[in-house]
């Protein structure tokens, strides 16, 4: 899914990321009394979604455009087996479409190696602050939105773990038998060794 996303045009992207915004944002409004000052929260709440959404999608235009070039010249129904199979499935019989997978592949590994780490210290940092807040202050100030905006940063950290374990050895898999493919040999079975 992470990948369609990183697909689309940067508008679109950033519509979207200010729509995930929006809703965080209503949801807050929903749980508390609306701000006296309604305007001009609303203001400052909208001009933060545009600028939310569009450094969303000018820090996705590197992985927009690696992707887009890693599924030129590929029809629609390509492209979708090349980004299926750069996760699981079988592996493309098609050449070019099992370059674009592991090309995707590649991608993934890189931004999951990458944000695996920052995920975590995102959620230390939020610990820390909570932590810090019980000490000075005897308690930690934080509402029900804080524990959850905790809880999601905490669920899209094993997210980014998830992926990069899981992608390395697809990775793996893809190139293996890219390599046989080139040399016009069969891959060899991997079941037990019969006598």
């Amino acid at each position: 899914m992470w990948t369609r996303f990183l697909l689309l045009p940067w508008w679109t992207r950033a519509l979207l990321t200010a729509g995930v915004y929006a809703i965080q944002v209503t949801a807050d409004w929903l749980a508390a009394d609306l701000p006296q000052n309604f305007l001009s929260q609303l203001l400052w709440d909208a001009a933060i979604m545009v600028i939310f959404g569009l450094v969303v999608a000018a820090n996705t235009a590197n992985s927009h455009r690696i992707y887009a070039d890693a599924l030129a010249g590929l029809d629609p129904a390509q492209r979708s087996v090349a980004v299926r199979a750069s996760f699981r499935g079988p592996v493309p019989a098609d050449g070019f479409v099992r370059v674009a997978a592991i090309r995707i592949s590649e991608r993934r590994l890189y931004l999951a190696r990458f944000w695996r780490v920052m995920w975590l210290v995102v959620v230390c940092l939020g610990l820390g602050f909570f932590a810090l807040g019980r000490y000075l202050n005897g308690t930690s100030g934080w509402q029900a939105d804080d524990w959850i905006g905790e809880a999601i940063v905490l669920c899209v950290a094993v997210t980014a773990w998830y992926v990069f374990l899981r992608i390395g050895p697809r990775l793996q898999t893809l190139r293996y038998t890219g390599a046989f493919a080139a040399m016009g040999v069969a891959e060899p079975r991997r079941g037990p060794a019969t006598l």
